[in-house]
């Protein structure tokens, strides 16, 4: 399909956007699981809880948090379609739309 200089720019907006989303949402999510994982091997237990079963949940709450937020968002503008393992994509891989 043949878009308007206009709905491209639209479109490279709207990717710009999606990336910002998604790292501002993983990149604090990682840090989280990383400090609390390095706590809970100094820390006792909390509630009868061991640390590491504490970290262990969080890690894996966030981690399907991530998944599940990512599999919402990470689609190109123009299809819908998801990007799939691509990290950084210049270009949509089913409609060739340019994204940067």
């Amino acid at each position: 399909m043949e878009y308007t200089q206009d709905q491209k720019r639209q479109f490279k907006r709207e990717f710009a956007q999606i990336r910002w989303k998604k790292n501002v949402v993983g990149i604090p999510a990682v840090i989280v699981s990383f400090l609390i994982s390095v706590a809970s091997k100094s820390a006792g237990p909390i509630l009868g809880i061991p640390p590491k079963r504490i970290s262990g949940v969080v890690s894996l709450a966030a981690s399907a948090g991530l998944f599940l937020f990512s599999s919402l968002i990470w689609r190109g503008p123009a299809c819908d379609s998801p990007f799939g393992k691509a990290v950084n994509p210049t270009i949509c891989p089913r409609c060739g739309v340019d994204l940067r």
